[in-house]
């Protein structure tokens, strides 16, 4: 086999993103219920974790896990009108929608619902906004016109960047690999 740091790999993008809840019924009750995402599968509890269910979201699925006492870290309050750095490792997981009808009708109807919502934000030709599920997930919405493409939108623009992305960018490769621990 040759260097295995040699072969390009293909990513097809998101499979699933698996989080926990508390509250497993309100999960089931925000995800399906207010943001339409039906709900495809659900599996009993068992000795390594509670009960799982899936969503789901267009080219991905969502799974919850079932942690009872085990509430997941919220957004602080008042975190929409003011986004930037959230505390912690964890900031968002993002969405797409597939065309702008989609993403106002879903930001209008948690607005009705009284969910907590940042105000629209643009990065290049996207359109989105956040906010934050019933267990105080921070997700982004996002809607790319078509033909922007992924170019168009993600712009590698550090003027500062750190020496594995120059390396990158100048030589089309990393010099050398992460040490394995």
């Amino acid at each position: 086999m040759s260097d295995p740091f040699e072969v390009s790999l293909r990513w097809r993008g998101t499979h699933h993103v698996a989080l926990t809840t508390a509250d497993l019924d309100a999960t089931v009750r925000f995800y399906h219920g207010l943001l339409g995402m039906p709900l495809v599968g659900g599996k009993g509890a068992n000795p390594i974790h509670g009960r799982h269910y899936l969503f789901d979201a267009g080219d991905f699925l969502i799974g919850f896990f079932e942690q009872p006492g085990h509430p997941a870290p919220a957004a602080p309050a008042g975190w929409s009108r003011a986004f930037g750095f959230l505390p912690g490792a964890f900031q968002h997981l993002a969405l797409a929608v597939a065309d702008e009808a989609s993403l106002e009708v879903l930001r209008a109807r948690l607005v009705a619902a009284g969910v907590e919502v940042t105000e629209w934000l643009h990065e290049g030709p996207m359109r989105q906004f956040l906010f934050a599920d019933n267990n105080g997930i921070v997700w982004e919405v996002t809607w790319t016109p078509d033909g922007a493409g992924t170019s168009a939108v993600w712009v590698f623009d550090d003027l500062d960047p750190v020496p594995a992305a120059w390396e990158i960018r100048e030589e089309g490769r990393l010099r050398h690999q992460p040490a394995e621990g």
